[in-house]
Formats: structure tokens, sequence, C-alpha cells
């Protein structure tokens, strides 16, 4: 999975994350949801938002994406249901017809 490409700003306006080409076993998707949920108790730990001053210290060649997240903190619970959706998906609890997300937060108000 190629997330810098992503990350660096060659697609444009969304991110596809390719997890479960790279997940081959059972042992793997417990793996994986360990993983995430570790992630999320670590935005969890980041209080509500994050400060803009740590979203420009996202390394990235994109400088769309800079200027679109200079401006406001973005809501930690958002990236939690994105967590929380990874970990139905591995468990097969993901009660949707599609994989696509829409977050709660826009650039411009």
């Amino acid at each position: 999975m190629d997330l810098k490409f992503h990350i660096n700003g060659h697609s444009r306006s969304y991110m596809s994350v390719g997890l479960f080409d790279t997940i081959a076993s059972p042992a793997d998707e417990q793996l994986m949801i360990q993983l995430l949920n570790a992630v999320k108790t670590g935005l969890q730990k980041k209080g509500s938002l994050i400060s803009v001053e740590e979203l420009m210290k996202i390394q990235t060649e994109d400088l769309a994406l800079k200027y679109i997240l200079d401006k406001k903190p973005f809501p930690t619970a958002e990236l939690i249901r994105v967590m929380d959706a990874l970990i139905q998906m591995l468990e097969k609890t993901w009660d949707h017809k599609d994989y696509q997300m829409e977050l709660d937060w826009t650039y411009f108000e």
C-alpha cells in the first residue's frame, strides 16, 4: 500500500487505502485490529481536535493539503470514526453496502 503517493497529493480529493490486499490470514486481521485500536487510543488522547500546528507537521509534498489544513483544527472524532469503520470491515460487521465515507469536516464554512 503506497500511502505516500496519496499523502504527497498525487490523488486529489480522495484516498483509497488497500489494506485488505496485504492481509493474508486471520492472524494478520487480528494484528491490524490491534494496530487500529492503538491508533484510536492515540487519537482519543489528543482531545477533541488536532491542532493546526500538528496538522502542519504532516510530511507531504502536497501544498494543496497544507493550504486546506492550515485554517482550522481537525476533529479527532472523524478519524476515530474511520478507525472504527476499518475495524468493522476487518471483523466483517460493516453494515453498509459500500466502503465510501464522507468526513464531517469542511474547509469552507
